[in-house]
């Protein structure tokens, strides 16, 4: 995953775009937002996974990292 963003702003760094910049910063948001709810309740975590968005850019960066 922090390969993917570092990708993304090595693109928008070449490209001038600030899309990719966002789309980093949406990543780290819910990223932060994953490690606050483990240190709150370290057992919740599986089921809050499931259901958070970062699960699904995951399966988008993976996806991209093997092409």
């Amino acid at each position: 995953m922090y390969r993917y963003m570092s990708d993304r702003l090595y693109i928008a760094n070449l490209r001038k775009q600030t899309e990719p910049v966002q789309e980093v910063i949406d990543l780290l948001v819910d990223l932060r937002s994953a490690w606050v709810a483990i240190s709150r309740n370290p057992n919740a975590v599986e089921k809050q996974a499931i259901g958070n968005r970062t699960s699904v850019i995951l399966e988008k960066a993976t996806s991209w990292l093997q092409n």
